[in-house]
């Protein structure tokens, strides 16, 4: 591979990364807010 297509590759998984943080930090937000 590459060193190029290991950048593109870290930066996708880096935004995958900040996709499901995000989505956990919206659900454990509405878990608190509901109860």
């Amino acid at each position: 591979m590459a060193p190029r297509d290991n950048q593109r590759m870290n930066r996708r998984l880096r935004i995958n990364i900040l996709k499901t943080d995000h989505i956990f930090i919206l659900k454990n937000y509405f878990r608190v807010n509901i109860t």
